[in-house]
């Protein structure tokens, strides 16, 4: 089920949709540090992260064909994809979901959170519903993703291959990752 959101009228079906994402800059920065300071990085995937998000108003769709009925609309209880505030709405509640485990925003990077885990930092770089997990060890790295898969379902990708249009390979000794495009420009 999508909505319709091309029909929303800003001011009247919704006011903000903004919705930050992790630069490409970031992305490269946090991948040196992980090269240099020899963090395992892995990929997540949310399943159907929009679906997840809290509507701070009231919301009525027309039902989709096959469930009509004659001056009976639907009223939206979560968001749902196709509406206009849905990556709003997601994001914040990511946030709220991340702090519930102890990540917060970085200042600088809303959409780079990091929580103190014993005597390391753990990190989660989010785009959207994807997400790169920087950690120290196995350890550490298992428990963010039972964690996370606890909050959200998840798609585990294990150790970072492609993330974003972006294919990734580390080094024999871990000290750097190699990033390529060419799939995407070949496409």
């Amino acid at each position: 089920l999508v909505a319709r959101g091309f029909n929303q009228k800003e001011g009247i079906d919704y006011e903000d949709t903004f919705s930050p994402v992790v630069t490409t800059a970031a992305i490269r920065l946090m991948l040196t540090i992980a090269g240099f300071r020899k963090l395992l990085v892995h990929c997540l995937d949310v399943k159907t992260a929009f679906l997840a998000g809290d509507i701070d108003r009231e919301i009525y769709v027309e039902p989709p064909a096959g469930f009509e009925e004659p001056d009976h609309v639907w009223k939206l209880r979560k968001a749902l994809y196709g509406l206009k505030q849905a990556p709003k709405c997601w994001f914040e509640k990511m946030n709220q979901l991340f702090a519930s485990i102890g990540f917060e925003p970085l200042k600088k990077e809303r959409c780079i959170f990091k929580r103190r885990d014993s005597d390391s930092f753990t990190y989660l770089l989010v785009y959207v519903d994807d997400i790169l997990v920087f950690a120290e060890n196995e350890e550490i790295m298992k428990k963010v993703k039972e964690q996370l898969n606890g909050l959200f379902k998840m798609h585990d990708m294990g150790p970072v291959g492609r993330f974003l249009g972006m294919d990734f390979e580390r080094s024999p000794d871990k000290s750097y990752f190699s990033v390529s495009q060419s799939q995407y420009i070949e496409e």
